[in-house]
């Protein structure tokens, strides 16, 4: 969730335009980042859950512009500067003479900004401006380069869209990575090592990731008014899929036996929620209290913490029974017939 926050020990002149610019080496993460997942990591021990959900393709699926791209390239003059603050008419010719006596006449400014690249030494920000003060031509410019960079503004990531005020080439950048959300064990920003991540079971077998379950972007959708089609999701985004997702993590679907119990039988018990549960909405609760008559006919039989399916094990979509523990179930009302406690 941190992988913006990388540590930029190494600061140095480069000697670019009028000997302005610094060089960073932006290929560490930074012990911010370190130190949350290691707070994270020691959750285990307490043997909480940790889910994670990502606005990121889980496809692989990168950003609309390549690595290195052009992202901006912006003229401001003072009218731009004005019409985006609002003012407008007789305002705008006034506040114009009025910044012109204390930043001079005919003003403006140039910004050329490109996404991250990755090895060697690259341009990430060049900044410029003019202006005229007593009839002297006043222009002053510089630049900032990265080192050994990684392209996570391409990644496929939660998105946030540019900013207002620069005229911008794409609509939106990668903002938190994939890798990052749901703590992969790679540094590699595309996870090129990592096969259909989208399978969840199989991501956990091999040990690529530390969380109990995920999930993320799958497929293509509209993004903002442009008509545009993306495969990552705006941050932070909650589609009707992800909210599903979160509700089958923090709900439970309530089954209670209903009388008269025939030619049926139905399991009192608890379980562990697998991924295949998750995946398939399928977590049960049962209701640990019988407060109302319960007829019990032909056929029907009603088990207590048997390891089987739980509620009516007729039913294919139930889960088992993943604990082997005592489930107290507590009767107020009268069951008759064949009541087995077993």
């Amino acid at each position: 969730m941190i992988y913006y926050h990388y540590d930029s020990p190494t600061w140095s002149d480069c000697g670019g335009i009028d000997g302005d610019c610094r060089e960073s080496f932006a290929n560490l993460l930074s012990s911010i980042h370190d130190e949350f997942y290691e707070e994270f990591s020691d959750l285990g021990t307490l043997n909480i859950p940790h889910y994670g959900i990502s606005n990121g393709s889980l496809l692989g699926k990168e950003q609309s512009f390549s690595i290195g791209s052009k992202l901006s390239e912006t003229e401001i003059s003072i009218d731009d500067l004005l019409q985006q603050s609002g003012f407008n008419g007789f305002w705008s010719g006034f506040t114009q003479a009025a910044v012109g006596i204390f930043i001079g006449s005919g003003f403006f400014s140039k910004h050329i900004i490109h996404a991250l690249a990755e090895k060697g030494r690259h341009r990430v920000y060049y900044g410029g401006y003019g202006t005229v003060v007593l009839l002297i031509p006043i222009v002053k410019d510089f630049e900032r380069p990265v080192k050994d960079s990684r392209p996570y503004d391409r990644a496929p990531g939660g998105m946030r869209i540019f900013e207002k005020g620069l005229n911008w080439n794409f609509e939106s950048f990668c903002f938190i990575p994939t890798i990052s959300a749901l703590k992969l064990n790679t540094e590699d920003p595309y996870y090129t090592n990592i096969s259909n991540l989208e399978d969840i079971e199989k991501t956990k077998i091999k040990g690529l990731t530390q969380l109990n379950h995920y999930s993320g972007s799958l497929e293509e959708k509209l993004f903002y008014d442009k008509g545009n089609k993306f495969w990552n999701e705006d941050h932070v985004t909650l589609n009707k899929r992800l909210a599903n997702y979160l509700k089958t993590l923090v709900g439970y679907l309530n089954y209670i036996v209903t009388s008269p119990l025939e030619n049926a039988t139905f399991n009192f018990g608890s379980n562990n929620p697998t991924i295949s549960d998750l995946n398939n909405s399928i977590k049960v609760k049962i209701r640990k209290l019988i407060n109302y008559d319960l007829d019990i006919l032909e056929g029907g039989n009603l088990w207590i913490n048997k390891q089987n399916k739980i509620g009516y094990i007729h039913d294919k979509n139930n889960p088992m029974n993943g604990y082997s523990q005592l489930y107290e179930l507590e009767k107020s009302r009268l069951c008759r017939y064949n009541f087995i406690d077993n």
